[in-house]
């Protein structure tokens, strides 16, 4: 039985399978081993548990693998529940992404999701110009950094009233209650990224010049860097870049960068 796992931050999908008629499919809580201290708080249905126990090959790709500590925190954990896998293979969520889009071409893969990266795939390994450094420092245009910038603009007082009404009315807004979530509960990326809703929620002016702000720190930062006088095809996965599409196009457009 051979297992893949894609995880980001907020959800892991899984996939167990001997043959490709033989598959099962699980959908679990985002597995980060850089946001989160203790992996054994991750709980797992009890029939993926009991499958996991004949995996004897296992691909995981996912969000915070930026360290040998990372790599090796999740094959510990992982082989707590199938140690009679005798190959597990873990890699940073861009190269699954990248196989995906681009299959054995060349070309640049966006994340925007939770968190955000990018990288430039030669066809076979992804590499990074930018270096990610997290959710307190980088994740630009992902759903932390814009949830960051919608908490900043409530309590600073610049939200428009008809989007603060709406915004009142459906999200945790005691700043007692955000910040301990934030410097006492757990995973507070995830916490941050759950205010990004409203942008899908409330289409304004205001929300979608949010957006477009964001997103464009996002280019700026780790998507024009890749483009030395060479003309790559960018693609991009993850919520944040799905339901935001119509800007991501917009601003490829003006930069001059094939989607």
């Amino acid at each position: 039985m051979q297992l893949i796992i894609e995880s980001g931050s907020t959800k892991a999908d899984w996939v167990i399978f001997s043959t490709r008629e033989n598959a099962h499919t699980y959908s679990t809580h985002g597995i980060n081993p850089t946001t989160l201290t203790d992996l054994s708080v991750i709980k797992l249905p009890s029939d993926l548990i009991k499958q996991l126990e004949y995996v004897t090959k296992i691909h995981y790709y996912g969000a915070g693998i930026n360290s040998m500590q990372a790599v090796e925190r999740i094959k510990s954990w992982l082989k707590s529940y199938s140690p009679k896998a005798k190959e597990i293979d873990v890699a940073e969520d861009c190269l699954a992404a990248a196989r995906a889009c681009f299959g054995n071409t060349e070309g640049i893969i966006g994340i925007l999701g939770t968190g955000s990266n990018s990288s430039y795939y030669d066809g076979n390994q992804v590499y990074n110009l930018v270096p990610t450094l997290g959710f307190i420092i980088s994740d630009e245009g992902g759903g932390v950094y814009l949830g960051k910038e919608i908490l900043r603009s409530y309590f600073y007082g610049y939200m428009p009233e008809d989007v603060r009404m709406i915004f009142e009315d459906k999200y945790l807004t005691d700043k007692t209650e955000i910040l301990y979530k934030l410097y006492r509960g757990g995973e507070p990326n995830r916490f941050l990224a759950s205010y990004a809703s409203l942008l899908t929620d409330v289409h304004t002016e205001w929300t979608d010049t949010l957006v477009l702000t964001c997103i464009r720190r996002y280019l700026e930062v780790r998507i024009i860097p890749f483009y030395d006088n060479r003309q790559l095809t960018l693609c991009f996965v993850g919520s944040i870049a799905h339901y935001h599409k119509h800007i991501l196009a917009e601003l490829c457009e003006e930069y001059n960068i094939s989607l």
